[in-house]
C-alpha cells in the first residue's frame, strides 16, 4: 500500500510526472463511424480583422550583432520568413535579410554569431550545425552538421573565438564525448573536436575563449582537476591544463580573462583568496601578481585593458586600480570616495581613457572617466543631480567617444555619449520622446560608429546606428511592421454564437461576439470606457444568453450578463457593495440559473444565483453562518440538483447538494465523519466530480480507506464508495473524472500502479485498471475527449514525452496516437476538441512550432489540420472552441495580427452512396393487391454519419398487382441527394378455393331422367371477386337413373383454374296403383301423397309393372282390370 505522503506529493506534481517506456504498436485502423472527412479540404479563415491599429511595441528585434568590417550581421524577424540571419550597412536599402534559413513562417534563430576571414559564422536555434556567411544568399551555407540527424549540438549563448584561421567553439556531436572544444577552418573535413577534455560523455563546461599570440586560453575542467586555466594551440596535444592553481577537484574560481600585451591576465583562487593572476601559458610563468600597495589584498572586477595596463574594481576596499603586471605597477588609481567605497561598475575603453559609474561622497552613481592618472581621473557629469544616482553604463568605444546607456529625470533610458568632458557628456537623442524608454541594447562599435537596438514608441523595437551626434542617431530600417493584434481569448459558444475578449486597439480589452461572418463580429460593450482593459474571465452559457465576471473599475469583480447587445450587457447586483467585489467563483448554470460561489463582506464565501436580474441575484444559504466561509466549490448541476463541496464550519468539507432554495440546499452525507474533509483540493479542476446517467461520480475521503472513487444519488444512503481502489488506507488519488456514453474514465493510482487509466460504470466489478502503461512509473492520463466511438486523452511515457492517446475502453484498443514530437521531448498537446468527427488540438512537433493537429485516432491519420493558401502553417494557434458548426481559435497569418479565425466545413457537394435492396416479389392478398414490407436500403456518406432516406412507394403500404418500382432517395445534412430504385411485383400465383355441395340423391320413374337440383359450389379467391363457377350438368337439369358426376371449374383473372366434383344419385322408385275395375279413373298412391297429375305416366308405368306383377290389390269400388 502507497501511503499517504507518496500519493499526495504525487498528485501535486500530476502534471509533471512521465516515465517507463512506450510499446511499438502495429498499423492500426480507425474505430468505425470515426473516418467522416478529408479536412485538408477544409479551409481556414479568419472572421475579421479587429485590431487595425498598428503595434508599435513589436518590432524586428535585432539581436545577436556581429562587425564584419563595415557590415553588421545580426538576427531579426522579418515577419513572414521569421527570424532570420540580416545584414546592414547602415543604410534603409542595404539593411537586408541575407537568407530564409527555414523557409515559411517559422524561424531558424541565428545565434553566436562571430567574424573570421570577412564571413560571419553562427548556429540556429536547431544547434545542430555550423553556418557561414559572405553576405549573399548562395554563400550562406552549412559548414558542417555537428550531429547528423538532427539535435542539439552547438549552444546558441556561446561566443566563438576566431584564431590561427580557426573558429573555437563548443559542440557536442552525439559520439559520447559530451560538450567539448571544437575548431573549424570553415570547411566540413576542417571542423573537428580538438579534444575531448573531460573524458566520456560529460561536458567539460568550458568557456571565456581569448586569444594571444600563441595560444587560445580558456577555462575547462577535465573530471580530475576543479574549473582551471587551459590552453590550446588546435591540436589534441597542444591542449593541456596550463596550471592547477587550486591543486585537486576544487576550483580556482578562474575568471576575468584579459590581454594585455602577450599576457594573459584573469582571477583566481589558490586557497589564500581570489586575487590578480597572470599567465605566460607556462605552468612556472603563471603566478599570481603581487600588490604590496594592496594591504587587504587585490580582488579585481572588471578587469579592462587600456594603454598598457589593466583596470578594476578592487572589491577588498571598493576603489579603482590598475596594474601593469608588476608589484610596483598595480596600485590605486585614486580614493574617489573618502568616507566609503566608490564601487567602480561595467568599466570599458576608448582608446585613451576607461569609463565606468562610481558614487563619491557627493553623488550618486554617476559617469566617470579615468586615464589612468588621479588627476584624470574625474566626473564626467552628474546627470542626476546630487546623492541620487543614474547609474550609467558604458557600452563600448568609438575613437575617443563612449557610448552608454542611462535614464535621467527628464527622459527615459536612453542612449548618451561622452568624449571625457562634461561638456561633451549629453544624450544623443531622446528616441523614445519624454520619460518613456527607447531601451538601447545589443551595441557593436565600429571604427566610424554605433549600432544598437532601440524602440522610439513607433516602430517597435528596430536597429539604429549613430556617429556620436544627433543628426547622425537615427532608425536604419523599420525592418518589421506588425500590424495590431486583437489577441481574442476565452471563446464561449452560447447558441451558436461565440463570445470572447478582445481589443480593436480603440478600447482596452472588452466583450465581443460573432457568429462566423466579419459584420457579424461585433463589440458587445465597452465595460470599462477607454483603453483601459476590463478584466473578464469564468464565461458560462445560461440559455441563450452569457454569464461572466468582470471590473469596471467601480464595482471590482462582480457576475454580469449579457444577451449580446450593448444595452443587455450589465451587471447583475454589487454583491459586495464598493470596489472590493465579490470575488465570484465557480459559476455553474442549471435551469436557466447561474450559481457561483460569492462573498457579499457580511457573510463569508457561500453559494449564491442569478437569473440575470438585480432582484434573481441573492444568497441561496448561509451555510457556514456569520462571517466564516463555507467555499462551496467545484458545482455541478445534474438535472435539476446542484452537487459541490462545502463546510459548514462543523462536518468538514463535504458533499452537499441544492435545488437553488434555502430549504432545499443540504448536506448530502457527511463521508468522513466530524470535522474532517472528504475532499482536499489538490490539483483543482483536475478533481471535478462528473455525473454518469443521473449519477454523481466523485473522489472522497472517508477517513479510513483514502482517497476513491464515489458516487451519489443526492441521497444519504446512496452516497457509497464504488471500490477501494488502492486497499486500506493508501490514496488512489482519483483524479480527471469524465462521463463518456455509458463509461466513466478517470485516473487512479492502485497498490503496484501509479496513476493509469481506469474505467468505471459505477459497480465494484465494473471498475478496472483499462492499461498499465509504465509500471512503476505514472502516464497521468487526462483531459479525456470523446469522439466518435473513441476517447482521446493525455498521458506520457519516458520514451515519447506528453503525446495523444486514445482508447475504446479496453486493453488492446488503448495507444498512442503518434509521437509527433520524436523522442523523450514533450510535443505538449493542447486545446483538445471534437470537430467533424475528429479529435483537434495544437502540439509543436519540434519543427514547425505550435500547430493545429487532427486525428482520427491512427498515427497516418494524425496530421497538421491546416495550411494557408501559400502553404505556409499557421502559427501557434490557441483556444480551439467548437462554436455551433464552426471551430473557432486565434492566430496570425503575417498579414494581420493576433485575430480571430475559424473552420467551418466545407461546402459538402458530394451526394451520398445508397444501395437498394434486391427486387423482390410478393404474393397478392387481395384485388387491390398486397401489403408488401419490403428490406431498408443502405446509405453512407463521408459527412452524415446517417443520411435520411425516403421511399416511393413507402414499405408496408399496399402495392398492385403487376411490378411496381421503387424509389429511394437518399439526403445528407448538406441537402446532397442520391437515388435508387428496385422492384415490387405482386402476382396472383394462388387458385381460387371452390366447395362443391354434398352428393344429392333423388328418386325417379322412367327414362331420360329425373330434374335434379343442387346447392351452389361455395368458391373464393383473393383476388377475383366475384368469382363465377361452372357445372359439367346444370343445376335443375334431369339426371338420368342412376350415378352422375357434377364437376364445378372456377378460374380466376389470373387464369388459375380450380374444379371439384360431387354426385347426383337418381333412383327407381316402386309404386302402388290402385285400379278401379270398371272405371277409368285411377289414383296413384304414394307415401303420403297422391299425384294425380302423374296418372298418365303412372299408368304408363303400370302397364309394364301389371305384366311384370301378378299381384293386383283391389279396392271394393275398382273394376276388373283388363285382361
Amino acid at each position: 500500500m502507497k501511503p499517504y505522503p507518496r500519493v499526495l506529493a504525487g498528485l501535486c506534481i500530476l502534471l509533471a510526472m512521465g516515465g517507463g517506456c512506450a510499446e511499438e504498436n502495429p498499423a492500426r485502423a480507425a474505430a468505425p463511424g470515426q473516418v467522416r472527412r478529408a479536412l485538408g479540404t477544409m479551409a481556414p479563415e479568419r472572421v475579421r480583422d479587429i485590431n487595425l491599429v498598428p503595434n508599435t511595441l513589436v518590432g524586428s528585434g535585432p539581436e545577436n550583432p556581429a562587425l564584419v568590417g563595415d557590415t553588421l550581421f545580426f538576427s531579426a524577424n522579418g515577419g513572414g520568413p521569421g527570424i532570420e540571419l540580416w545584414k546592414s550597412d547602415g543604410t534603409a536599402a542595404g539593411t537586408v535579410m541575407v537568407k530564409d534559413l527555414k523557409p515559411g513562417r517559422l524561424s531558424s534563430s541565428p545565434a553566436a554569431l562571430a567574424r573570421m576571414g570577412g564571413l560571419v559564422y553562427f548556429t540556429t536555434f536547431a544547434g545542430d550545425a555550423l553556418w557561414k556567411s559572405d553576405g549573399t544568399d548562395a554563400g550562406t551555407v552549412v559548414v558542417k552538421a555537428i550531429k547528423p540527424g538532427g539535435g542539439y549540438a552547438m549552444p546558441g549563448s556561446q561566443r566563438m573565438v576566431p584564431f590561427q584561421g580557426n573558429l573555437y567553439f563548443q559542440a557536442d556531436d552525439g559520439s559520447g564525448t559530451g560538450g567539448e572544444l571544437w575548431k573549424s577552418d570553415g570547411t566540413e573535413a576542417g571542423t573537428v573536436l580538438v579534444k575531448d577534455i573531460y573524458p566520456g560523455s560529460t561536458n567539460s563546461e568550458f568557456r571565456g575563449l581569448i586569444a594571444l599570440e600563441n595560444a587560445l586560453y580558456f577555462v575547462a575542467t577535465d573530471g580530475t582537476h576543479g574549473f582551471e586555466l587551459w590552453r590550446t594551440d588546435g591540436t589534441e596535444a597542444g591542449t593541456y591544463l596550463v596550471k592547477d592553481i587550486m591543486p585537486g577537484s576544487s576550483n580556482s574560481f578562474v575568471g576575468e580573462l584579459v590581454r594585455l600585451g602577450n599576457t594573459l591576465y584573469f582571477s583566481a583562487d589558490d586557497g589564500r583568496g581570489t586575487t590578480l593572476w597572470k599567465s605566460d601559458g607556462t605552468e612556472a610563468g603563471t603566478v599570481r601578481v603581487e600588490a604590496p600597495a594592496a594591504p587587504y589584498g587585490i580582488h579585481p572586477l572588471y578587469l579592462t585593458a587600456m594603454g598598457g595596463a589593466l583596470y578594476f574594481n578592487n572589491f577588498k576596499d571598493g576603489e579603482l586600480w590598475r596594474s601593469d603586471g608588476t608589484a610596483a605597477g598595480t596600485y590605486r588609481v585614486k580614493t574617489l570616495n573618502p568616507v566609503g567605497q566608490s564601487s567602480p561598475w561595467i568599466i570599458r575603453a576608448t582608446t585613451n581613457a576607461i569609463y565606468f559609474y562610481a558614487t563619491d561622497d557627493t553623488h550618486g552613481y554617476e559617469l566617470w572617466k579615468s586615464d589612468g592618472t588621479a588627476e584624470g581621473t574625474q566626473l564626467m557629469k552628474d546627470i542626476v543631480p546630487g546623492s541620487s544616482s543614474s547609474h550609467p553604463a558604458p557600452q563600448c568605444g568609438v575613437g575617443t567617444l563612449m557610448f552608454f546607456t542611462v535614464r535621467d529625470r527628464d527622459h527615459g533610458f536612453e542612449l548618451w555619449r561622452s568624449d571625457g568632458t562634461p561638456e561633451g557628456t549629453f544624450l544623443l537623442k531622446d528616441i523614445h520622446p519624454g520619460t518613456s524608454d527607447s531601451m538601447p541594447s545589443n551595441l557593436r562599435c565600429s571604427d566610424t560608429a554605433v549600432f544598437f537596438t532601440a524602440n522610439d514608441g513607433v516602430h517597435g523595437s528596430e536597429l539604429w546606428r549613430s556617429d556620436g551626434t544627433e543628426a547622425g542617431t537615427y532608425l536604419v530600417k523599420d525592418i518589421l511592421h506588425l500590424p495590431g493584434s486583437s489577441s481574442p481569448k476565452l471563446f464561449t459558444d452560447v447558441g451558436g454564437t461565440a463570445f470572447f475578449q478582445a481589443t480593436d486597439g480603440l478600447h482596452g480589452r472588452e466583450l465581443w461576439k460573432s457568429n462566423g461572418t466579419e459584420e457579424g463580429t461585433l463589440l458587445v460593450k465597452d465595460i470599462r470606457v477607454g483603453t483601459a482593459d476590463t478584466p473578464l474571465g469564468a464565461f458560462t452559457a445560461v440559455g441563450s444568453q452569457l454569464a461572466f465576471t468582470a471590473d469596471d473599475g467601480v464595482s471590482g469583480v462582480e457576475v454580469w450578463w449579457s444577451d449580446g447587445t450593448e444595452a443587455g450587457t450589465h451587471r447583475t447586483r454589487d454583491i459586495h457593495p464598493g470596489t472590493s467585489g465579490s470575488g465570484p467563483n465557480y459559476l455553474a448554470a442549471m435551469g436557466g440559473v447561474l450559481y457561483f460561489m460569492a462573498q457579499d463582506g457580511v457573510n463569508g464565501h457561500e453559494l449564491w444565483r442569478s437569473d440575470g436580474s438585480e432582484a434573481g441575484t441573492y444568497l441561496v444559504k448561509d451555510i457556514n453562518p456569520g462571517p466564516a466561509s463555507s467555499t462551496p466549490t467545484l458545482l455541478v448541476p445534474r438535472g435539476d440538483t446542484l452537487f459541490f463541496y462545502a463546510n459548514d464550519g462543523v462536518h468538514g468539507m463535504e458533499l452537499w447538494s441544492s435545488d437553488g432554495t434555502e430549504a432545499g440546499t443540504r448536506l448530502v452525507k457527511d463521508i468522513n465523519p466530524g470535522a474532517g474533509p472528504c475532499f482536499t483540493m489538490v490539483v483543482g479542476s483536475l478533481l471535478s466530480p462528473a455525473v454518469l446517467e443521473g449519477v454523481l461520480y466523485f473522489s472522497a475521503n472517508d477517513g479510513v480507506m483514502g482517497s476513491e472513487l464515489w458516487r451519489s444519488d443526492g441521497t444519504e444512503e446512496g452516497t457509497y464508495q464504488v471500490k477501494d481502489i488502492n486497499p486500506g488506507t493508501g490514496w488512489s488519488g482519483v483524479n480527471s473524472l469524465t462521463a463518456v456514453g455509458h463509461v466513466l474514465y478517470f485516473s487512479a493510482a492502485d497498490a503496484t500502479t501509479l496513476w493509469e487509466l481506469w474505467r468505471s460504470d459505477g459497480t465494484p466489478e465494473g471498475t478496472y485498471l483499462v492499461k498499465d502503461r509504465h509500471g512503476t512509473a505514472a502516464s497521468n492520463p487526462r483531459i479525456f475527449t470523446a469522439v466518435g466511438d473513441l476517447v482521446f486523452f493525455l498521458a506520457s511515457d519516458s520514451k515519447s514525452g506528453v503525446e495523444v492517446w486514445r482508447t475504446d475502453g479496453t486493453e488492446a484498443g488503448t495507444w498512442q496516437v503518434k509521437d509527433i514530437r520524436p523522442g523523450s521531448t514533450s510535443s505538449n498537446p493542447a486545446w483538445l476538441v471534437a470537430f467533424e468527427g475528429l479529435l483537434y488540438f495544437t502540439a509543436d512537433d519540434g519543427v514547425n512550432g505550435v500547430q493545429s493537429w487532427k486525428s482520427d485516432g491512427t498515427a497516418e491519420g494524425t496530421a497538421v489540420a491546416w495550411k494557408l493558401t501559400a502553404g505556409d502553417l499557421l502559427p501557434t494557434p490557441e483556444g480551439l472552441t467548437r462554436v455551433g458548426s464552426s471551430l473557432f481559435f486565434s492566430t496570425s497569418d503575417g498579414v494581420s495580427g493576433i485575430e480571430p479565425w475559424r473552420v467551418a466545413p466545407s461546402p459538402d457537394t458530394t451526394a451520398p452512396t445508397v444501395t437498394c435492396p434486391e427486387p423482390m416479389t410478393a404474393e397478392a392478398t387481395s384485388e387491390a393487391g398486397a401489403e408488401v414490407g419490403y428490406p431498408s436500403a443502405t446509405a453512407s456518406d463521408d459527412v452524415t454519419a446517417e443520411p435520411s432516406l425516403t421511399y416511393g412507394p413507402p414499405s408496408g403500404g399496399t402495392f398492385p398487382l403487376g411490378t411496381t418500382e421503387v424509389h429511394v432517395t437518399a439526403r445528407d445534412e448538406a441537402g446532397n441527394e442520391a437515388s435508387c430504385s428496385f422492384t415490387v411485383t405482386v402476382r396472383d400465383t394462388t387458385a381460387p378455393g371452390l366447395i362443391c355441395p354434398p352428393d344429392r340423391v333423388a328418386e325417379g320413374f322412367t327414362e331420360p331422367g329425373v330434374p335434379v337440383s343442387f346447392a351452389p359450389a361455395t368458391a373464393s379467391d383473393a383476388v377475383t371477386v366475384p368469382l363465377e363457377v361452372a357445372y359439367s350438368h346444370e343445376s335443375g337439369g334431369v339426371f338420368p337413373v342412376g350415378t352422375t358426376r357434377v364437376t364445378a371449374s372456377a378460374v380466376d383473372e389470373a387464369g388459375l383454374r380450380a374444379e371439384c366434383s360431387f354426385q347426383v344419385t337418381v333412383t327407381r322408385r316402386v309404386v302402388s296403383v290402385p285400379i278401379e275395375a270398371g272405371g277409368c279413373a285411377c289414383r296413384v298412391s304414394g307415401p303420403g301423397r297422391t299425384s294425380p297429375g302423374l296418372v298418365p305416366w303412372l299408368l304408363l308405368g303400370v302397364g309394364m309393372l301389371w305384366s311384370r306383377r301378378p299381384r293386383t290389390e283391389w279396392q271394393s269400388s275398382q273394376r276388373s282390370p283388363p285382361s
